[in-house]
């Protein structure tokens, strides 16, 4: 009922699947809107519980599907045979063909006979059971949780990576600065060194 509009994109099966899924969803979630209103308590005008066709008709179909009402393979060309539907109608043709005169003619005056019938038929289209394909499985609670959990520790763990690097590296800094401190230590007692000896060599010459 989806898929035979003129005009429409033509639409493959995975997604009309998903289209009736979305509006069974969407009548289920009204439905129980519905109830909760009806059962609720307190005071209040009465809630309004009716529902519009389309609900109605899902309501009534249940896991069923209707036929399309184009009677033909492509959406694209509405009501216009395609080469599948022109080889079946020469089969058709051909099997007519080899019948019998009177049999045809009892079937043309059983056809007269019940128009009733056949506007019936087309009014209400045949009706197929099948079987809805399972959903996608949800995560549980407590599997959220440990995921959170993971992303949590995973987290915590590259932040001290990056403290301890940090200290690393500051660690480093600090050694290299107290070795230029000692060098420059070193330089300045051989400065003052040099110093007492020129001042004792100028003292043994006075």
């Amino acid at each position: 009922m989806f898929n035979s509009f003129p005009g429409v994109a033509r639409r493959n099966s995975k997604q009309l699947m998903t289209y009736y899924k979305n509006l069974k969803r969407k009548r289920n979630k009204n439905q129980a809107d519905r109830r909760y209103q009806i059962f609720k308590t307190g005071g209040g005008p009465k809630a309004d519980t009716s529902s519009n066709p389309v609900e109605e008709s899902l309501l009534a179909m249940g896991a069923l599907k209707i036929p399309l009402v184009n009677c033909y393979d492509s959406d694209a060309a509405y009501h216009k045979m395609t080469t599948s539907e022109l080889r079946n109608q020469e089969i058709l043709t051909t099997s007519l063909s080899q019948m019998s005169q009177p049999s045809l003619l009892t079937l043309a005056t059983n056809k007269e006979c019940t128009p009733n019938t056949q506007l019936r038929a087309t009014s209400t289209p045949k009706i197929r059971a099948y079987k809805l394909s399972r959903g996608k499985r949800q995560v549980s609670a407590s599997a959220k949780a440990a995921d959170s959990l993971i992303q949590q520790s995973e987290l915590k763990r590259q932040i001290l990576n990056e403290q301890h690097e940090w200290e690393r590296e500051k660690l480093m800094m600090e050694k290299e600065k107290f070795s230029m401190q000692k060098e420059k230590h070193s330089l300045e007692i051989t400065l003052l060194n040099e110093q007492i000896k020129m001042y004792k060599m100028i003292n043994k010459k006075n």
